[in-house]
């Protein structure tokens, strides 16, 4: 499921997003960090320029150099991230808004974000049926256990069943 392309977003992976959202993480974290050592009495416009920084399109194209991200897709991922200021958007999911000639860092979502909202998201966007999750997620958890198996001392007496099961209810409902 990680790697799987998802053909709204030109063939990008969940593990690649996660990759970038790794970057954006680091940045969150550093301007964070940054922030918290900021004296307390200083000016607000001070403390707004260091908690919501000013980062341009290129540092931001360099820093996704570091993950797993081909150089062809990293603008689409910069598109990804970016808050366009509709209501029905998650400013949480997309920590870069537009400003000037890059991006302001919203350091809060970009610092603390929650990478299964992330999947979700990305996955439901992405074209990715969301029914499809199930059967990948048994057939990663089949290879998984057979991958066990292997090495398992006691191999000679497992065996991992194809047979669906059926949960039926304890208590039955009036």
């Amino acid at each position: 499921l990680l790697v799987k392309a998802l053909p709204n977003f030109g063939g990008l992976t969940i593990r690649q997003l996660l990759s970038a959202l790794q970057v954006v993480m680091a940045i969150g974290h550093a301007l964070d960090e940054q922030f918290r050592s900021i004296p307390e009495f200083e000016h607000p416009r001070h403390l707004a320029n260091a908690y919501a920084p000013h980062l341009t399109r290129q540092d931001l194209l360099r820093s996704l150099a570091t993950s797993n991200i081909p150089r062809h897709q990293r603008e689409r991922v910069l598109g990804l991230f970016t808050f366009d200021g509709d209501k029905q958007i998650d400013p949480w999911l997309h920590p870069l808004v537009p400003s000037g000639d890059g991006f302001t860092l919203l350091v809060s979502a970009a610092s603390s974000p929650n990478p299964i909202r992330f999947i979700e998201h990305w996955m439901q966007q992405g074209g990715l049926s969301l029914d499809e999750r199930g059967r990948l997620f048994e057939n990663y958890v089949a290879h998984e256990v057979d991958e066990a198996f292997k090495n398992c001392r006691f191999s000679a007496l497992c065996r991992r069943s194809n047979a669906g099961i059926k949960f039926k209810p304890l208590i039955r409902q009036p």
